[in-house]
């Protein structure tokens, strides 16, 4: 049954999508299983973003909008959803920019990773949690060409909480990686669950 918070966000959601150009891919869900509202940006110019929007479990609202003219939802996102998760594959400037806005907040950077294509190499760099970063970085690397859907899967467990962060990172050779951008996925949250 679809709460009246939920009617009233994705509502809201759909409204500001009208009067907006589009830009930016935004996927906003709220999974019943588990209740942590979950807000989710994709850059639509890049290929993987495409893929990792798309899959996202729970379509709900699909919305394509400029991430600049995002800056208010997220701010109410973060008030009405102290316990909610910010994630994302973008383009690296608006990751600072969305993190920036969360951190007024007290949201803040639980994981994040860059995926940089190089000749015909793939390089992922997870910052994460001792127990986290191990983990993450090769399930990127054992899903090779469909890393951002492992993301878009696994989204929901990515590391929430306050924990020392560990950089690791993989390289894995593909047979074509021309036509791909540099990108970061990343994951904000508060403590306040802790």
């Amino acid at each position: 049954m679809l709460s009246r918070r939920t009617f009233i966000k994705s509502a809201l959601a759909t409204n500001v999508a009208l009067l907006t150009t589009p830009s930016q891919a935004l996927q906003h869900v709220v999974t019943s299983s588990e209740e942590i509202p979950l807000l989710v940006f994709a850059d639509e110019h890049s290929l993987n973003s495409k893929d990792f929007i798309s899959n996202v479990a729970d379509r709900k609202s699909n919305i394509d909008l400029d991430i600049g003219e995002h800056f208010e939802l997220v701010r109410a996102f973060c008030k009405e959803s102290p316990m909610g998760q910010i994630s994302g594959l973008t383009r690296d400037s608006d990751f600072f920019a969305l993190e920036q806005i969360a951190k007024d907040f007290g949201f803040y950077t639980q994981y994040s990773a860059t995926h940089l294509y190089s000749g015909n190499t793939l390089t992922h760099e997870v910052s994460s949690s001792a127990d986290s970063a191990e983990l993450i970085t090769s399930s990127l690397k054992n899903a090779k060409e469909q890393w951002p859907q492992w993301l878009a899967n696994h989204m929901r467990v990515l590391p929430r909480g306050n924990a020392q962060f560990v950089t690791k990172k993989t390289n894995i050779t593909l047979a074509n990686t021309n036509q791909y951008d540099f990108l970061v996925s990343w994951s904000l949250s508060s403590n306040k669950h802790i």
